[in-house]
């Protein structure tokens, strides 16, 4: 459980958002229209605007503020800011702040970092911007940014009004667009394209859902119900927060099961402890231990509303002869009320607990039972076991499934009895040692890859991309910079065939850590270059992919989806400007250096939106399937040599293994159209064609019919302009 800090929030008598004066001044601010409202689902925020952006100098403190200034670019981010080595930036929307306390939040930070992704973790509270014509500009200088260690960062967002994350919603439009401005911010000085946004709280909610691009997980670790200092409005924001978040992760059972009323996106995940921190001995106790020779009975976390203060005083009261020793702060309790032996030792650096800790000879978690805590699951129990140290309890359900580690007490007296007989124990060896091996399976590291192996499954499968690449080396780089510019997956691996290449491919080294490259001495052929990436790749789905094509957002996504939730679908496709099928539109707006333009893209996939249709054959310039399809069906023919006709053999041979085939309508991907074999003379191509098509048929004992083509609901008219005012019209 997570204690809240009490933070007063104050507020200036500032007018509401429709009293706001029109007349213009020197500085000016986005019209309201522009500021998003809270509609539906992943809101995009306002198109990005130019940004001073942030620079750290290499002789910069660890600790010295992040500052922007107008001379240094995204691009020239200094080494130790630049993007890790997977394409996902974390967020984390916090319940308490980087210095408050170390649990849940920041352990879960720490072990993303060191997995090699940057993480961006908030503060609770916002600086206030008394203006009401802010810019951009003005945004940028008053964001707080700090480096607190290796790819992790504290940021202090901007609002019109000073908000905290307890008591505070978001409500006026000034704070939500000062907001976004924040994030758009943090997001263009660190070229962040792709979010993983943890939430820990509701109030954050009316903000992360506007974030393009934006996988959400909401950690559900406490009964907020259960807290005095969160408001009734933000505890409002719960259920939606639960329906609609990709995943909920829930500390404990009961809060898992209040979760799933809600969406079956959920997951248990317990607490942990940071085992090596907690089991290792100190070199030194703490001063007020080395001398002590009473027992100590010790407690560590906050000491609030959930903290059993009579039970306390009923311990105390009849041991003089024990040493209490409490560490955390104190919201609760009248210290003078307490004798000597009991010590109030207030909150102390993370650092120092297991000088505490290991001086303890029985940890306690005194705490009342009331909905907040029936609902948590302690961390501090871990952290006490981790130690070896004997654990006394109240009948909290996330510990009585610890039975023989942890004992129960449901009377002063029975807890009173429990801390003797774990005097009288303290010194037999086997039982501290089966509680430090428990905690030692129960660490912030396991429940990390626990997580990441759900999201690698529910989100982030394994996907291996094959490209087979003949000369044209600018169609290449065009489209491998497409595919990463798009690409939030960390379990993608992106694999070039170099077909024996002549020009720049034969030399390039690529840029991506998510990119391999297979050089061959001489053209194999379409088919055995692609065989060969298929046999290198470890993804789940494979995806064949031309050079001379270019991928747009969503694009994988799009594909792999249908994939998995069709058991008999066995490989899908795109639709495209150029290919020799109906998977063809007859109205496109894409050309060969950007490929399609954002204002038809957007269009066409209103219009398109959740469309499939089944097919013979797909073209091959992209197709997806799964890894188990290929191993079924096998690799391409390479008889086909160079190319042409490989496609609709293998098309036949994923039919003919009980696969269905299907094009999915609402993904695009533009394609240059055969720019390989137009490198061929004319009568080369032909008889190549020629060539491949007897082949075909006397393999197949059949005759060859030219591809039925495109039926295109956007064939009626002539002009983007004619689809750009006729779509809002259609719905499909």
């Amino acid at each position: 459980m997570v204690k809240k800090r009490r933070m007063q929030g104050h507020k200036k008598n500032k007018p509401a958002a429709s009293a706001l004066p029109r007349t213009p001044k020197t500085k000016t601010r986005l019209k309201e229209s522009a500021i998003p409202r809270v509609k539906k689902r992943k809101e995009l925020v306002p198109e990005a605007i130019s940004l001073p952006s942030m620079s750290l100098p290499t002789d910069t403190p660890r600790l010295e503020s992040v500052h922007f200034d107008t001379n240094n670019r995204a691009m020239d981010l200094p080494h130790h800011e630049k993007a890790g080595k997977y394409p996902l930036d974390v967020f984390r929307f916090p319940i308490i702040d980087w210095h408050y306390r170390f649990q849940r939040p920041q352990q879960f930070c720490l072990k993303f970092a060191n997995d090699g992704y940057r993480v961006f973790y908030f503060h609770v509270d916002t600086k206030a911007i008394d203006d009401t014509y802010a810019t951009f500009e003005d945004i940028c200088r008053n964001i707080e940014v700090i480096p607190v260690q290796e790819r992790i960062w504290t940021v202090r967002l901007c609002s019109y009004n000073p908000l905290n994350a307890y008591r505070s919603t978001i409500q006026h439009e000034l704070d939500i667009h000062y907001l976004l401005m924040s994030l758009e911010a943090i997001k263009q000085r660190f070229a962040i394209t792709n979010l993983l946004s943890i939430v820990d709280l509701p109030f954050w909610s009316t903000l992360v859902f506007r974030l393009a691009n934006n996988t959400i997980i909401y950690d559900c670790m406490d009964e907020h119900h259960g807290f005095n200092n969160v408001s009734a409005d933000n505890l409002a924001l719960e259920e939606p927060l639960l329906k609609q978040a990709d995943l909920v992760i829930a500390s404990s059972e009961q809060l898992l099961s209040k979760a799933s009323e809600m969406t079956s996106n959920v997951l248990l995940l317990r607490n942990a402890a940071d085992f090596e921190h907690f089991n290792k001995p100190p070199e030194l106790l703490a001063p007020q231990l080395r001398e002590n020779q009473k027992p100590v009975i010790g407690y560590h976390g906050a000491i609030a509303q959930w903290f059993d203060s009579e039970l306390i005083s009923f311990l105390a009261s009849r041991h003089p002869d024990w040493e209490f020793v409490l560490i955390g702060h104190n919201y609760s309790l009248d210290q003078r009320q307490y004798d000597d032996h009991v010590h109030f030792v207030g909150e102390l650096p993370y650092s120092e607990l297991p000088s505490y800790l290991h001086g303890f000879d029985v940890c306690v978690i005194p705490f009342l039972l009331n909905p907040l805590t029936l609902a948590t699951n302690p961390v501090k129990v871990y952290e006490y076991l981790a130690a070896g140290k004997p654990v006394i309890a109240t009948r909290l359900p996330e510990l009585e499934a610890m039975d023989g580690l942890v004992v129960i007490a449901d009377t002063y007296l029975q807890f009173e009895e429990a801390i003797q007989m774990a005097l009288e124990d303290q010194s037999n060896e086997k039982h501290a040692l089966l509680r430090s091996q428990y905690a030692s399976k129960h660490t912030w590291l396991s429940r990390y890859q626990q997580l990441m192996k759900h999201l690698t499954t529910a989100y982030f499968p394994k996907v291996s991309i094959v490209i087979a690449a003949y000369n044209n080396f600018i169609f290449t780089e065009r489209c491998v910079e497409s595919i990463f510019a798009h690409n939030r997956n960390p379990n993608l691996e992106v694999i070039i065939v170099d077909n024996g290449s002549s020009d720049e491919t034969r030399n390039w080294g690529g840029s991506h850590s998510q990119l391999k490259l297979v050089r061959l001495s001489h053209n194999l052929g379409y088919a055995a270059a692609n065989n060969l990436g298929c046999r290198l790749s470890v993804g789940d789905y494979i995806l064949l992919l031309n050079n001379d094509t270019i991928v747009s957002e969503g694009w994988m996504e799009g594909l792999i989806e249908p994939l998995r939730n069709n058991l008999e679908l066995g490989m899908v496709g795109p639709v495209s400007n150029s290919v020799g099928n109906d998977q063809m539109l007859e109205f496109a707006v894409s050309n060969d250096v950007h490929g399609a333009e954002p204002a038809f893209l957007n269009k066409f996939k209103q219009l398109y939106k959740g469309r499939r249709r089944m097919t013979d054959n797909l073209g091959f310039f992209c197709v997806a399937m799964k890894r188990e399809v290929y191993e079924a069906v096998g690799g391409l023919d390479e008889n086909f040599g160079i190319g042409m006709f490989e496609d609709d053999d293998y098309c036949l041979r994923v039919r003919n293994s009980g696969y269905q085939l299907a094009i999915i309508e609402d993904v695009f991907v533009h394609h240059s159209g055969s720019a390989t074999l137009r490198q061929l003379p004319n009568t080369q191509y032909q008889s190549l064609f020629d060539q491949n098509k007897r082949l075909f048929e006397s393999k197949w004992n059949m005759r060859w019919k030219p591809h039925p083509r495109p039926i295109s609901a956007l064939a009626e008219w002539d002009s983007f302009q004619e689809v750009s005012a006729t779509l809002g019209k259609h719905r499909v």
